[in-house]
């Protein structure tokens, strides 16, 4: 049994967040395991004569015997490290060795089709504490489980220094509350600040009105959503916010939109940024209409990109460009935007003027 309990999950290689672990030797022992980012101990053992039982079941599932195994620690096994008020996450794993479960072959993990996610166990765990709501003891005798969490949400990178908004996404329900938070202290909501933004009906959110001094290079920024029906999700993927503003990614170019009518149409343009790239349209008022990857393989002339239908209303609209690698992941910063495209009574007008930087100065050097 793997727990987690400090409600952090980001980290990679075999373990994504485990801090100790109950293991059951079966015919040896029943063991606390402690793990930390420059090892693991053991820092209990107890026998399996006192720590656990075995009973064998009617069933004989797959031909064979079927066994039912019970172990359990007390409390004090932990010293310190949790107490009956801690809030908890765990995975149930089964190992075909009597040692750790972050070292040794994991056979299944309880909870998920272990088949579905590779038999990656590590990719398993956090689809799985995802959605698991940190239970404490205590809340078990009191009230039983809470609601489960909210799937964590995923803040977009890159995030420049003095940056005015943060945008992301969000797998849960339109309607959902996005906080946003800068060195783990929220920055929406709260009085003086801008109110904290909700997921829209394409699964994006975005946080506008953030004061141009706020952000600077090293800080870090997560986000949570609650959703109805759920209890707060787990903390999203952690962005570093970067220096000075992108001038390195040549905004694309919009040239005009496609279909027909008054709602449902997409935007064509060109970019100069020649390979793998994310385009993401927004509104007038810096909201994402919607994103999707592009290809681009021609950089002098400019090649022509067409996006999705999207539900556009009568607003002003631009596109940037984000550069990836080919597995998706970004390798740059976000463009200025593009011109912008008026649509009004369901015909597009264009505006050709675009932002450049033609010159930087920074204390008094050029």
């Amino acid at each position: 049994m793997l727990i987690d309990s400090d409600q952090k999950f980001d980290g990679t290689g075999n373990n994504p967040g485990f801090e100790y672990e109950v293991l059951l030797a079966a015919n040896f022992a029943v063991q606390v395991l402690k793990h930390s980012p420059t090892g693991s101990s053991t820092i209990f053992t107890g026998s399996t004569d006192q720590y656990s039982q075995r009973a064998v079941a009617a069933s004989t599932s797959g031909g064979n015997t079927d066994y039912f195994y019970d172990f359990y620690v007390p409390l004090s096994a932990f010293n310190g490290g949790i107490t009956a008020a801690t809030p908890l996450r765990m995975s149930g794993i089964t190992i075909t060795s009597a040692q750790s479960g972050l070292t040794g072959t994991v056979s299944d993990v309880g909870g998920v089709n272990f088949q579905a996610y590779n038999y990656d166990a590590p990719a398993a765990w956090r689809a799985l504490l995802g959605a698991f709501p940190a239970t404490s003891l205590s809340t078990l005798q009191t009230s039983g489980f809470p609601m489960i969490a909210a799937t964590a949400p995923v803040v977009n990178e890159p995030v420049p220094a003095n940056s005015t908004s943060i945008s992301g996404t969000s797998t849960e329900a339109a309607g959902s509350v996005v906080a946003v938070y800068r060195n783990g202290i929220s920055i929406c909501g709260d009085a003086g600040q801008p109110a904290c933004p909700t997921v829209a009906a394409n699964g994006t959110w975005k946080l506008t009105g953030i004061s141009s001094t706020l952000l600077a290079a090293g800080n870090t920024i997560t986000a949570t959503v609650t959703a109805s029906g759920k209890s707060v999700s787990p903390s999203s993927n952690t962005v570093t916010v970067t220096s000075g503003v992108c001038t390195t990614t040549p905004p694309p170019v919009i040239t005009g939109m496609g279909g027909s009518g008054n709602q449902n149409r997409s935007f064509i343009g060109t970019t100069s940024y020649s390979g793998n790239q994310r385009i993401t349209v927004y509104n007038a008022t810096n909201q994402p209409l919607g994103a999707f990857t592009y290809n681009s393989v021609t950089s002098s002339t400019g090649s022509t990109w067409t996006s999705p239908l999207y539900s556009v209303g009568e607003f002003n609209h631009y596109a940037t460009v984000t550069p990836l690698d080919a597995s998706g992941n970004v390798i740059g910063c976000e463009s200025l935007e593009s011109n912008h495209v008026c649509f009004r009574n369901g015909t597009p007008h264009l505006n050709n003027q675009q932002v450049t930087i033609t010159n930087v100065a920074y204390n008094g050097i050029t």
